[in-house]
């Protein structure tokens, strides 16, 4: 028994929510999909580097770009960066390098920058924990789309996940 077989068997108890482990193969996701066109929720991963590309990837796992457009609800990417340690953080001055990377949106007012000089709650590395840094991309009726997605459109509002995992949250 392969997987899409075992998800077949899983639509025929009719559940309201499927949490799917990972599309690796167009047959998977051609259930997946079908099954979110007939009403079930669908969740799942897959391995991309951003939400854009995982439109790509379903589109050369051999989905048709309108079913991807009527059954998609939202793409969510998340990534893991390290948290500066929150007894040993200090202020730092940025530098003309890091301001350059961020772009003009900050040239004006340019972020806090912080690092942890190293304590012994954590360790003497400056880190404590972790912190996701995600990007959710919606589908909606703002942006055309791009000629691979014929009937498909994008949102605007996606922004760098560079910009955000440069500045610490307060």
């Amino acid at each position: 028994m392969d997987f899409a077989t075992a998800l077949r068997a899983i639509l025929r108890q009719d559940p309201d929510v499927i949490l799917l482990g990972e599309v690796r193969d167009a047959e998977t996701a051609q259930v997946a999909f079908s099954a979110a066109m007939t009403g079930h929720l669908v969740f799942s991963t897959m391995h991309t580097n951003s939400t854009v590309e995982t439109l790509a990837r379903l589109y050369d796992l051999g989905l048709k770009p309108t079913v991807i457009a009527s059954a998609l609800e939202a793409v969510i990417s998340q990534r893991l960066v390290r948290r500066i340690c929150p007894r040993c953080r200090e202020s730092v001055a940025p530098s003309d390098d890091q301001l350059r990377m961020l772009g003009p949106v900050f040239s004006d007012a340019p972020p806090q920058f912080c690092h942890g000089r190293g304590c012994p709650d954590c360790n003497g590395t400056g880190y404590a924990g972790r912190l996701p840094i995600c990007e959710i991309f919606p589908p909606t009726p703002i942006r055309p789309a791009p000629r691979y997605f014929p009937g498909f459109v994008f949102s605007t509002g996606s922004s760098s996940r560079r910009a955000h995992s440069e500045k610490e949250p307060s």
